[in-house]
């Protein structure tokens, strides 16, 4: 198989993620809005994930070329992704019960966490 020029392998990953894009995006309002998120709080959420993409971009390459350390900076920024992934699940769980108080599906041990803020076994409403 022939592999595909820089030029062209940059076209289809962007036609590929723009796609994907363009394809959920008319379903997240309600999505979002059948989760309790207001208009104006589903304005700030998706301008914050915008703003976060403006700047991490040029800030990552940017770190990477002054380290000549890609893969580790490529590594460090997966790493940061996953601890912001877990963050949102804890503050979820705490909001839902109480901060402090854990949610009743936890270990004791880890009431500050509760996987169960993002896969609930009771099924919502709307979406």
């Amino acid at each position: 198989m022939a592999r595909l020029g820089p030029l062209l392998a940059f076209l289809a990953l962007y036609a590929a993620m723009y796609a994907a894009f363009g394809t959920a995006s008319p379903f997240w309002p309600r999505y979002f809005e059948a989760r309790g998120l207001t208009p104006e709080e589903l304005g700030v959420l998706f301008g914050l994930g915008n703003a976060a993409r403006l700047i991490a971009g040029p800030l990552a390459n940017r770190i990477a070329d002054l380290l000549g350390a890609l893969r580790i900076t490529l590594a460090v920024c997966i790493g940061i992704a996953a601890a912001a992934t877990l963050g949102l699940a804890a503050v979820r769980c705490a909001r839902r019960k109480g901060v402090g108080e854990g949610c009743d599906r936890c270990q004791p041990e880890a009431s500050f966490f509760c996987w169960s803020s993002i896969w609930p076994s009771q099924p919502r409403a709307g979406f």
